[in-house]
């Protein structure tokens, strides 16, 4: 009896270590992959200031638009059920509207599947929290 005892007791000691272990791998790859992510995020924010400085925004915002559909796929593929893709749908939308370039085919019925835009302000809340 007293060995069986030693060895769950054992059995639940590795256990809780290997947990923690476990978790304190899993959390720091994720918070250097949030690191690098917020990273890429400044450094492109940077590039769209330096390339309206320079006097380039009309060829910016045609490289924005022409990457749009890539972005959109993406989200209705792989982010669909994320809080703030409707949010993001909306503003690819608008994109287009405000542009006067026709919405391309491969992301026309995503865009045309969107529920009414609200009207009471230009930050929607995401799903779930409405």
């Amino acid at each position: 009896m007293r060995a069986w005892f030693k060895l769950l007791v054992t059995f639940g000691a590795g256990a809780v270590l290997g947990a923690v272990a476990s978790g304190l791998l899993v959390g720091s790859h994720w918070e250097g992959q949030f690191a690098d992510s917020y990273a890429l995020g400044v450094a492109d924010q940077a590039n769209v200031a330096r390339e309206i400085y320079a006097g380039r925004s009309s060829q910016l915002a045609a490289r924005i638009v022409d990457s749009l559909p890539q972005y959109v796929l993406a989200l209705d593929r792989e982010f669909n059920d994320a809080k703030w893709t409707q949010t993001a749908l909306f503003m690819v939308q608008d994109v287009y509207r405000e542009s006067g370039n026709e919405v391309p085919g491969e992301i026309r019925q995503i865009l045309a599947a969107l529920p009414s835009k609200p009207t009471s302000s230009c930050v929607f809340p995401p799903r779930g929290e409405r």
